[in-house]
């Protein structure tokens, strides 16, 4: 999972979606909007093609920061 940034407006969870679903080795991702402006992002991956660092910065090159949630 990932914590992201600045997810405020109608379009941004799915750019979110978008972006990090092109990173080669992600199956499925879903983006939970909350109240605060953030959202978490739910990836399903191949860990053997990719980590979860770039997950998130997939997300931060797209203008939403993001991080690996701490479980």
């Amino acid at each position: 999972m990932l914590d992201v940034k600045n997810v405020s407006c109608v379009t941004c969870a799915p750019v979110v979606k978008r972006a990090i679903g092109r990173v080669a080795g992600v199956t499925s991702v879903t983006v939970a909007e909350k109240a605060d402006g953030t959202a978490i992002a739910t990836v399903v991956y191949d860990d053997a093609k990719v980590r979860p660092e770039a997950l998130a910065q997939a997300s931060t090159d797209a203008g939403y920061p993001a991080r690996v949630r701490a479980n």
